[in-house]
C-alpha cells in the first residue's frame, strides 16, 4: 500500500470520526425538544436497529 492511499484512509477516518451523523443531531433535536427521556429512548432505538440491520446483513450474506 502507497503512503498516499494510507493517507487518504487516515484523512477520511479522521473526518468520519469527529462529524456528527444523522443520529446524532436527530438525537439532539429531539432531546432538547422533548426531553432526555425522549432522546434517550430515540438513541435507544436506533442503537437496537442498527443492531438488527448489523446481524440482517450478516447472516443474509453467503
Amino acid at each position: 500500500m502507497t503512503f498516499s492511499v494510507i493517507i487518504s484512509m487516515a484523512l477520511f477516518a479522521l473526518v468520519a470520526s469527529i462529524t456528527p451523523g444523522p443520529v446524532n443531531l436527530l438525537s439532539l433535536s429531539c432531546s432538547a425538544r422533548f426531553g432526555a427521556r425522549s432522546g434517550l429512548l430515540f438513541v435507544t432505538g436506533a442503537t437496537l436497529g442498527f443492531i438488527v440491520l448489523s446481524l440482517f446483513i450478516g447472516f443474509s450474506v453467503h
